[in-house]
């Protein structure tokens, strides 16, 4: 049996001083059969010609001649993908060398797999220098299907997925979504298959001021938290607005101090609020596993892994 074939796909729109060392990195990736699919959203700044000129037939370039959104153009990527495996790649992001290896490697690993995202390190506009250290992404697949009841699991620019899953079950980005149209597509490809986080770094995140403005991560944190809300319904859940926040808090901060819930005269509360969130945390986990099953073992440890960051948060 051979190696599975990898479509990387590039939706673009008006990123030309960021497109070629983008291209490059995927291109310098060294696992065989990778198709590189560049979709160009009706940009109007050269990319056409750029590609065209730099790379020639070594990329397969479509273009939109009105621009339809990032999600129409990644969906004309899957459309164009030849290959067993797609992965996503952002426009103005470097993939690390190893990347389509590691992935493909433990898509090759687990056949239950349709998911597999990885670290992801945040530089500045240069490249220069790490801008911001992450916190390090879920790996097992029932942690992300527990962070992904509140909030994006893996990082969508990180991600590669089984391309048969995705056409056996008509998945498509949804073009109506304005933002966290990329978790939309992520929670419906975790009732299809398993998922996990590489624990290495896969790609650099550029992050510059083209990116998304404050409106628009509002926006998207609106979206975010109805998706949420009918992903929690669909275990039996129903979750008030103040849980949720102290819920994410977890999340997000896995390392969080009692001094994050209460200090001063507030810290008896505090105590209180964080071990009533850990329980609940705990309740949500229970019932996410009674509706889609983990593999042995793998319940056990996420609730002592949970009990531990409790345990640590307290102080003991």
């Amino acid at each position: 049996m051979g190696l599975p074939s990898v479509s990387v796909v590039i939706a673009t729109y008006n990123r030309l001083a960021f497109l070629g060392l983008s291209v490059d990195s995927i291109l310098d990736q060294t696992w065989p059969g990778t198709e590189i699919i560049v979709v160009d959203d009706a940009s109007t700044d050269g990319s056409r010609e750029f590609i065209d000129r730099r790379y020639g037939e070594r990329v397969v370039y479509r273009r939109h001649e009105s621009q339809l959104g990032p999600s129409a153009a990644r969906n004309t990527g899957i459309e164009n993908a030849q290959g067993e495996l797609v992965a996503f790649h952002d426009s103005d992001d470097v993939a690390y060398p190893g990347r389509l290896v590691a992935q493909a490697q433990a898509f090759e690993a687990d056949p239950e797999l349709v998911l597999i995202g990885g670290q992801v390190d945040y530089y500045d506009v240069d490249l220069k220098e790490i801008f911001q250290r992450p916190k390090m992404l879920a790996p097992s697949d029932l942690e992300i299907r527990l962070i992904g009841l509140f909030m994006q699991p893996v990082s969508f620019g990180s991600s590669m997925a089984r391309l048969a899953v995705i056409r056996r079950h008509g998945l498509r980005l949804n073009p109506d979504y304005p933002a966290a149209e990329d978790y939309d597509f992520v929670l419906r490809l975790l009732r299809l298959g398993r998922a996990k986080n590489l624990s290495q770094p896969v790609i650099k995140y550029r992050c510059h001021n083209e990116q998304q403005s404050s409106r628009a991560s509002s926006r998207m944190r609106d979206i975010q938290r109805q998706l949420s809300q009918v992903r929690l319904a669909e275990i039996g859940l129903e979750i008030d607005q103040q849980t949720r926040a102290a819920l994410e808090h977890l999340i997000v901060n896995p390392d969080t101090t009692l001094k994050d819930f209460g200090s001063g005269g507030a810290e008896a509360n505090g105590l209180m609020l964080l071990v009533q969130s850990y329980r609940l945390l705990l309740q949500v986990l229970d019932a996410l596993a009674r509706v889609e099953p983990p593999r042995p073992g793998e319940l056990a440890a996420l609730r002592q892994a949970l009990r531990e960051r409790c345990m640590a948060a307290i102080g003991l």
